[in-house]
């Protein structure tokens, strides 16, 4: 039975909120145990972030979870859970160090990139190597352009 893949937002540092990827392993289970998994970055735009993953309730219950911002957006088989990690979570680069202490852009070329970016070309190489089936099979992705 394939698993359910979401998008979460959670507070934040700053003016913008966290986003991360949630599959839901376990959609059985009492509110307090495991009931997925969260693949997201951890870290600051100032020091670079790190590839975090981490079991978890149910997101929706978490003090931090911004209510409403739980929406699927692919399935997932249970036998490409693995896959998933290393071909999509452990080869996109997690968002590097980007500004100074005072604020200035190290690579002033260059569009920040941060969680919700990481977030949008992990689910994009999973959906181009056919480890997610996007939801309703639209073809699109979490940045909202079509792979179609």
């Amino acid at each position: 039975m394939p698993y359910n893949v979401y998008t979460i937002e959670s507070l934040g540092n700053g003016e913008r909120n966290h986003k991360a990827i949630y599959i839901e392993t376990n959609p059985i289970a009492t509110s307090q145990s495991v009931k997925g998994n969260l693949y997201h970055v951890t870290g600051t735009i100032l020091k670079g972030m790190a590839y975090d993953p981490r079991s978890t309730t149910d997101p929706e219950l978490l003090p931090e979870y911004i209510q409403g911002t739980k929406k699927q957006i692919a399935t997932i088989a249970e036998d490409d859970l693995a896959r998933f990690e290393t071909e999509c979570c452990l080869t996109v680069s997690p968002p590097k160090a980007q500004v100074t202490l005072s604020g200035k852009k190290v690579f002033p070329q260059t569009s920040l990139y941060r969680c919700r970016e990481w977030i949008a070309d992990v689910e994009k190489v999973a959906v181009e190597k056919g480890i997610f089936t996007p939801y309703g099979n639209s073809g699109a992705v979490a940045d909202g352009t079509s792979l179609t």
